[in-house]
């Protein structure tokens, strides 16, 4: 009796967790160098990492034009990061498609620099894409928020074009 009643506790403050703090994932996947501190990781298979409210430390390097990053995330209230910062890149094409009825910001951050390097705005249930030019030797991720404490519920990619 004790056991299920520690089950039903566990399971009920998991539920409310859930529901008050909402899910926050990102994922994003490549088959590039990622770089965890000085160590540097080669990733051979897709590498699926989910991300939550934190401003990326890993860094995943864009090394030949052609290379892919792939985003998908959903929040129920908070605004999210990519999983990783990206490096090697001048230019990158993207691509994000929302998938809710409100408006999606997608913003572009240069690592070291709270100034936006580019802010894409994806209307509700539509997608949007373009070309953005970069320092190739800086560090860059993304944040993606539904504005106003909204959610988010997108995919989508960036690739190397030079």
């Amino acid at each position: 009796m004790k056991n299920i009643l520690k089950l039903l506790s566990t399971t009920m403050v998991v539920a409310i967790s859930i529901s008050t703090y909402g899910i926050n994932n990102v994922y994003a996947t490549q088959n590039e160098e990622v770089i965890a501190g000085d160590n540097p990781i080669v990733i051979d298979d897709f590498l699926i990492e989910a991300q939550g409210v934190d401003i990326p430390t890993n860094t995943v390097t864009l090394s030949s034009v052609g290379s892919k990053m792939n985003f998908s995330g959903s929040s129920s209230w908070s605004y999210l990061y990519s999983s990783n910062l990206f490096t090697g890149a001048s230019q990158i094409e993207y691509r994000f498609d929302n998938q809710l009825n409100k408006k999606l910001t997608v913003t572009l951050y240069k690592k070291g620099s709270l100034s936006k390097v580019s802010t894409i705005t994806v209307p509700a249930n539509s997608a949007a894409g373009g070309f953005i030019n970069l320092t190739s030797s800086s560090k860059y991720y993304f944040k993606f928020s539904g504005g106003n404490d909204n959610g988010t519920d997108f995919y989508g990619y960036i690739i190397r074009k030079k």
